[in-house]
């Protein structure tokens, strides 16, 4: 394999170990973890913390192959909000829509 054809990954082990903690809780915690990875449930409690540190610092330190990640062609992004107020939804709104306006307007 070639190196220099790789994608480097720029943050911190330490956020990618963040990341795949929160994706395991939420698709099916240590038993879905335990399954996915063909090893018994104990095993995984026991050693998940080693197995997400080393990896992710694998993974930091050698970056990844181009041809294994997928970067949307858009540079928009769906973001979904849950357990907010109609009113916090228009102060939110009103406040983006600030946002854009101040960066549309010259700076005098």
């Amino acid at each position: 394999m070639e190196y220099s054809n790789t994608i480097k990954i720029t943050c911190k082990p330490e956020h990618l170990e963040f990341y795949f903690y929160q994706k395991m809780a939420s698709e099916g915690g240590n038993n879905g973890f335990a399954k996915s990875l063909g090893i018994h449930l104990s095993t995984a409690s026991r050693d998940k913390t080693r197995i997400f540190k080393l990896a992710c610092q694998v993974v930091s330190e050698y970056g990844l192959p181009r041809h294994v990640v997928s970067v949307p062609d858009s540079s928009t992004q769906e973001v979904v909000i849950t357990n907010i107020s109609v009113e916090e939804i228009r102060k939110l709104i009103d406040m983006l829509e600030y946002l854009r306006l101040s960066k549309k307007k010259p700076q005098s």
